[in-house]
């Protein structure tokens, strides 16, 4: 996990901590109450934004990583989102890789799962477990 995700997702508990917590302090105060709201509603979708990007930087370093362990080179990653060989839940991104192999190009399938702990995750309650297919 990148560096800039684990800060934000520290951040964020803390963002939505301190905000349950001032709302309790303030809660007979109704506009300071709702200011709070609001500022912690849009701090956590601005620090959700580099969590998001860190998810999938976190899946494209993988489907390099297998990718080059078969021997061969990532041209090209495209994420699905409807026309894929796999069923997903909605803890799961589909991709598309492009890849060339002994001078001939390929493609493979990945579907990942969303989890920044263990993307290897088999807990199957939101998703479908991870799931590799080549066509070599």
């Amino acid at each position: 996990m990148p560096w800039y995700t684990a800060i934000c997702i520290f951040l964020f508990i803390f963002v939505m901590l301190l905000g349950i917590a001032l709302g309790i302090v303030y809660r007979g105060d109704k506009f300071k109450k709702s200011v709070i709201l609001a500022c912690t509603l849009i701090i956590s979708f601005l620090l959700f934004i580099p969590i998001y990007l860190g998810m999938r930087s976190i899946h494209t370093d993988e489907i390099k990583r297998v990718i080059s362990e078969r021997g061969g080179t990532v041209t090209n990653i495209d994420h699905v989102s409807e026309g894929s060989l796999f069923e997903s839940g909605s803890a799961n991104t589909i991709y598309r890789i492009t890849y060339k192999k002994n001078g001939k190009e390929y493609v493979a399938w990945y579907r990942g799962v969303n989890n920044f702990s263990d993307i290897h995750s088999k807990d199957t309650r939101k998703s479908f477990e991870e799931k590799w297919i080549f066509n070599e």
